[in-house]
This record gives C-alpha cells, structure tokens and sequence, in this order.
C-alpha cells in the first residue's frame, strides 16, 4: 500500500446489540464453536490493512452481556446511542483514534480479511472516499458487506438533512452525487446478490453453522470466494433460509 496508509489508523468498527427485532441475542449465538462477534473479530486479525477493531454497542442494559463479552475478549468497546447509529459509530472512531473506518456490521461473520485489505487499498489508491464490496448495488451475497471510509466523510454525512441515522456509511455510499464513490468486486464468477448469508433469523443461524462446520478444519481463515464455490456445488443449502426477507444495506440487526 502507498505511504498514506502509513499515516492513517484504519479501524474496523462492528455494531452490535442485543435487542435485534428479527433474532433478539444473535450476535452471541453460537455457530460451529464461536459466535458471530467473536469470528469476526478473529477473521478481522488476518487483515494486513488494519489497526484494531472495536465493538460499539449500546447503553441499554440488555448489552451488558456485549460489554462482558468484549472484556472476556480484550476487545475495545464502546457504548453510545442505541437509537443513532450513525452517532455511536462516530464516536467509537474518535475513542479509537480512526482515521479510516472499516464498517462490517455484528451480524456478518463471513466478512473476509482480504475484502477488507482491497476495499481499503482501492479507498487510497483511487481517492475515493468511500469503497465497499458491493454494498450499496448489491454485488456478493448479503453477508460479506465490508465498507470503507474516512472518519470525516462520515462526519459529513452526519451534518446533511437527509441522514438515516439508523445507517452508518449508507449515507455515504448512497450518495454518489455527494460523495466520491468506489466498488471493488472480485474477479470472477462471484454476482451472487440474492444469496442471504448474514445473521437475521434462525435459519441463517443454522446455515451459517453448517457453512463454518464445513470449514472447520482449515487453519487460516476461508475466503468469500471459497463459501460461493462451495455453495455452487450444495445449491440445496439456500433453502434453508428460503423465506428470508432482507433487511436495507447498511441496516443495524
């Protein structure tokens, strides 16, 4: 990566809660051996582009249980609005310092460590200010979401009148007009947009589980490809989560 990577802290930043209208606690279900925030924060340390990661949750009582998981974990928490999103996302990249915030929401935990390095290095190279992987016109299956912007991009965002503040850097990435925009997809036979694989309902739950227990034995992290390839050949497997309803991109739980 060129030298501006050198001068800038990029931090992934998760929002997580435990009052999802769809799966109430999801992000603290187990799937294979782990739950949901815990591979993504795993997954995150293969990131070669990153400099920490933080878990921004809420004030409510009932993400206590988050705080407890972060501490067990020693892994940075924060706790801000549970209603402004955008807000508490805000403020957790100015209690870690971020320059760059790397967005991969509680409810992902197939987000891929090399995603995150491309999407980041295409963010410099190209001068965009914000890149993602397909987010806002849908490229890979809903699930491996990873979006990358600038602290005071977000901030920007913050002051237009038309924010969603339930949405972090939607209201960047949906603002081609306002923003300078980028996608890096990889290459390949990889359009899969209708596919579902993110944590919202219990039958995701049991799809993802069968999708890590696949992979169990391997060592260092699988890839977004290799899942797509594996899927290609298991087609059975999206009927599990068939009937599933997806949420708005960038929508928290």
């Amino acid at each position: 990566m060129n030298n501006k990577k050198n001068s800038l802290k990029t931090v992934v930043i998760t929002t997580a809660r435990m009052g999802s209208s769809r799966l109430p606690g999801k992000v603290l279900m187990p799937i294979a051996d782990k739950c949901s925030l815990k591979w993504i924060y795993d997954r995150v340390q293969y990131s070669l582009f990153t400099d920490g990661m933080i878990i921004a949750t809420t004030g409510n009582p009932k993400d206590n249980v988050i705080i407890d998981f972060c501490a067990e974990n020693n892994i940075p928490c924060y706790r801000g609005s549970e209603e402004n999103v955008m807000l508490r996302t805000i403020e957790a990249a100015h209690m870690m310092n971020a320059d760059v915030i790397i967005e991969v929401t509680g409810d992902c935990p197939l987000v891929d460590p090399h995603h995150i390095d491309h999407v980041v290095r295409y963010l410099f190279e190209h001068d965009y200010e914000y890149v993602s992987n397909g987010v806002i016109s849908r490229w890979l299956p809903d699930g491996m979401d990873v979006a990358a912007y600038y602290t005071t991009t977000l901030e920007k965002a913050y002051m237009m009148e038309d924010k969603v503040i339930e949405h972090q850097g939607w209201n960047i990435g949906s603002k081609p007009k306002d923003f300078r925009v980028g996608t890096w997809i990889p290459d390949g036979d990889y359009y899969y947009p209708d596919w579902n694989l993110t944590l919202d309902t219990t039958n995701d739950l049991i799809l993802l589980d069968h999708i890590f227990t696949a992979f169990s034995m391997r060592k260092k992290p699988f890839t977004a490809e290799e899942v797509i390839d594996y899927i290609k050949v298991n087609l059975h497997l999206l009927e599990i989560n068939s009937d599933k309803i997806r949420k708005v991109a960038g929508e928290e739980g």
